[in-house]
């Protein structure tokens, strides 16, 4: 097989390029070709990895998510904001993956949350295998009082009409109505899709440690190990360094928080802080007691995975919401919503109950039901068959 994959292009989404490089390490391993288009600044990490790597535009929208966001309702209303759905933008990406297709000449695309990777697809007639979530599912599905906002799905009707295929309702019909294949990094337990939408395959989760490299990581041998994460969003590194250290200084606990790649600013360690651009997750969650973090759906499956509870504080973000909500569903973690909940006393009082209680169990619980699905190597499996029912198809 010859896969081409496509994230999108959000850079400050570590989460999309590490499920992408995880299918893309073991496709690889198993002999498959692969290559992935991404950009520079988010490929380079895995440059050691058996596949070819080919450059990929960013929007250049995409420094508005560092500034005060508004609702984040839907994935229309994120890719938007971030300018997934502008016109020259758009033009730009088919461009390179369409000289990505000529050059390479995969048997199918994988897709991750990448818009016009669906127009390609159907531009070169190779099939199309998406990552679906159900938080993201088109809400037109879900919510009888929907109404189409023209403004974001116009620039991505202009491109339909072009190839003479039907425009679209809403941004997320990209992945949902132009795939021939769906893969939820996640369980039927947590996600449950409308009847209408068909060919569905669970994988339990999609991370891969080959993808770590010989990152050498040190933990402190003694004490409760925290480790804190929050990605891009209302608790920013300010809030971070004034808080954490007012909740944890002094006390039984060793934190380190992982600050990521978007965010330059970094406070001095203290007795019981410390501050890191990035570690590896699954080196990181083995020596961890319990994870502190916004609630997206990476952080929860791998936190499921090695059987660590959260603390998480999705801020508003309707997706995060969704995937911290099905961890505490399973009584392997809490959620605070509000922004106000972000507190030395709250951190403090949470922290010692979770870790007091049956938290950790429930989540290494669960965790070995996710493994059982398979992760990343059942997913390239169907990725495998897809490609192969394709070519049986053409043939006939």
């Amino acid at each position: 097989m010859k896969l081409l994959i496509i994230p999108s292009a959000d850079t400050t989404s570590l989460n999309i390029i590490i499920r992408c490089m995880s299918i893309a390490a073991v496709a690889a391993e198993g002999g498959h070709s692969v290559m992935v288009l991404a950009p520079r600044e988010l490929a380079d990490r895995f440059r050691s990895l058996p596949l070819q790597l080919r450059d990929y535009p960013i929007p250049q929208s995409i420094g508005r998510v560092h500034l005060e966001l508004p609702p984040i309702k839907k994935y229309g209303d994120y890719a938007a904001l971030i300018g997934l759905n502008d016109g020259d933008y758009i033009d730009t990406c088919l461009d390179v993956e369409a000289r990505a297709i000529s050059e390479f000449r995969p048997d199918v695309i994988y897709s991750d949350l990448n818009l016009t990777a669906s127009l390609s697809a159907r531009r070169s007639g190779l099939p199309l295998a998406s990552l679906c979530n159900l938080a993201w599912t088109p809400p037109y599905l879900l919510d009888d009082e929907f109404e189409i906002d023209l403004l974001q799905v116009e620039p991505f009707n202009r491109a339909l009409s072009d190839l003479a295929l039907p425009p679209i309702r809403d941004l997320t019909d990209l992945i949902f109505s132009f795939s021939d294949l769906k893969i939820v990094p996640s369980c039927p337990e947590f996600e449950q899709f409308p009847p209408s939408i068909e060919e569905i395959h669970y994988c339990g989760y999609l991370y891969c440690e080959a993808i770590e490299g010989q990152t050498d990581v040190t933990f402190e041998p003694e004490g409760k190990r925290i480790l804190v994460y929050m990605g891009v969003g209302d608790i920013d590194p300010p809030l971070l360094m004034s808080v954490v250290p007012a909740a944890f200084d002094g006390s039984e606990y060793k934190v380190t928080v992982v600050l990521g790649d978007f965010y330059k600013q970094r406070s001095h360690d203290t007795a019981n802080v410390s501050y890191v651009p990035f570690l590896p997750l699954g080196k990181a969650l083995a020596n961890t007691d319990l994870a502190l973090f916004h609630g997206g759906s990476g952080m929860v499956m791998s936190c499921l995975l090695a059987g660590v509870p959260g603390l998480m504080f999705p801020c508003g973000v309707y997706e995060r919401e969704f995937h911290a909500e099905t961890m505490s569903r399973v009584a392997a973690g809490r959620v605070l919503y509000a922004l106000s909940d972000f507190t030395p006393e709250n951190l403090r009082k949470n922290v010692r109950e979770i870790l007091d209680g049956d938290y950790a169990a429930n989540a290494a619980t669960f965790g070995r039901y996710l493994r059982s699905l398979g992760g990343p190597k059942a997913a390239v499996e169907t990725l495998v068959n897809l490609s192969q029912h394709s070519r049986l198809a053409q043939a006939v």
